[in-house]
């Protein structure tokens, strides 16, 4: 019996000095070797930086981390029990021609859907606040272009509903805001209409009917990872730099929720892409983490860290599409 006691107290006590270690923190500076620059950070000792922190470098693949400066011993999720701070290092290859350059096919994947004469985007998603008394948002979104003519209807469902729907040319367009909709999301009736054009449209909600919510260029992405390429197309997913990508959704977040909120500090941005053969999008998951204090009722300004993922679906480029606003 005693045994038993004493055994089952060594499993408790190693159990708890496990859970001790896997709290401790380091801090870990990065050095990229002429890839785009990782801020030092304080993490956990088991964090897997060749998952977590992937730099990028024009014209080179990341074949990872590595805990000396010649670039001898790989860094392999060690547990680095007695050290408080330590320094990777970033190894790279030159690519081939075989190896593609994820970057430029996005820009160019949206230059090509910019200058299609037509197009359709579907979006849906989840926003879950993590908060229990807030309920998860439910995201729908359409935009089309048909020619000079474009299209937006927005909708966010949860413990509160919000909608727009923008409808015209760049220099005249009608907007159409309300909070009712139908169980499938769609508009029931709308609380104001206005006419406006898409450049006041854009200093108000940041993102135009035409373009994507963050803005990707080689000063942006800060980090590739999951690049593969099939019979389909190409399929990678790009980090993004939180600041510096977010600017025009910044807006849009804060001009479509129905509280009063500050603008948002995203901790996280992440891009799962596929593009075709063509060069054309044909799907972008965004995985997006960010805190933002919003005012609530009785409670007043809170914190709120919000996750997301929302996925866009692209057809009908230069195809036929046709614009049906909504009877509202």
């Amino acid at each position: 019996m005693r045994k038993t006691i004493i055994f089952t107290l060594f499993l408790i006590i190693s159990f708890l000095i496990s859970g001790c270690q896997n709290q401790k923190k380091m801090t870990v500076n990065f050095m990229t070797n002429g890839g785009n620059q990782i801020p030092q950070i304080t993490t956990h000792l088991n964090t897997d930086f060749n998952e977590s922190y992937v730099p990028y470098k024009e014209g080179f693949i990341f074949i990872g981390w590595y805990i000396d400066q010649a670039m001898i011993e790989s860094y392999q999720n060690k547990t680095f029990k007695n050290k408080q701070e330590i320094t990777l290092y970033a190894k790279w290859r030159p690519k081939s021609n075989g190896d593609i350059d994820e970057v430029m096919l996005f820009e160019q994947a949206y230059i090509n859907m910019q200058s299609a004469n037509t197009f359709l985007l579907e979006i849906s998603g989840k926003i879950d606040p993590n908060v229990p008394m807030i309920a998860k948002q439910d995201l729908k979104a359409v935009k089309i272009k048909d020619k000079d003519t474009y299209y937006n209807y927005t909708v966010s469902k949860g413990t509160v509903t919000t909608f727009y729907e923008i409808y015209g040319t760049f220099e005249h367009s009608t907007l159409k805001k309300g909070n009712k909709v139908d169980d499938k999301l769609n508009p029931i009736s709308a609380n104001s209409k206005e006419e406006i054009n898409l450049e006041t449209f854009k200093e108000i909600y940041g993102v135009l009917p035409y373009e994507l919510n963050y803005i990707v260029n080689k000063q942006t992405v800060i980090g590739i990872t999951e690049s593969i390429q099939d019979e389909a197309g190409y399929h990678f997913t790009l980090v993004l730099d939180n600041e510096l990508s977010s600017a025009n959704y910044k807006k849009n977040i804060v001009a479509t929720n129905t509280a009063k909120s500050e603008l948002p500090v995203f901790e996280q941005i992440k891009l799962k892409v596929s593009i075709d053969k063509e060069g054309f999008f044909t799907q972008i998951i965004y995985q997006e983490i960010y805190k933002i204090r919003i005012q609530l009722p009785v409670i007043g300004f809170s914190t709120q860290k919000i996750t997301t993922e929302i996925k866009e679906t692209f057809t009908n480029f230069n195809q036929e599409v046709h614009i049906k606003p909504y009877d509202i």
